[in-house]
């Protein structure tokens, strides 16, 4: 199953905590932290799917692309 990641939506609109979830594809996505109650937002990430970052990379992650940043 995929792993998510949100982050906490603060009431200035600034984000705080980050968490990761791992949650079915078919699970809809969280509005509230599990534990505080908090609402949260997901956050897009790059997928990583059937690679480690280490192949993803080439072995070198400087600058490979915008999640390996130089």
């Amino acid at each position: 199953m995929p792993t998510y990641v949100y982050r906490v939506k603060r009431f200035d609109g600034s984000l705080g905590e980050s968490l990761e979830v791992v949650q079915s594809i078919r699970d809809a996505p969280l509005r509230r932290h599990p534990r505080t109650g908090e609402p949260v937002v997901r956050i897009p990430q790059v997928p990583m799917i059937g690679r480690s970052l280490t192949e993803h990379a080439g072995g070198d992650s400087s600058g490979c692309c915008l999640t390996c940043k130089a």
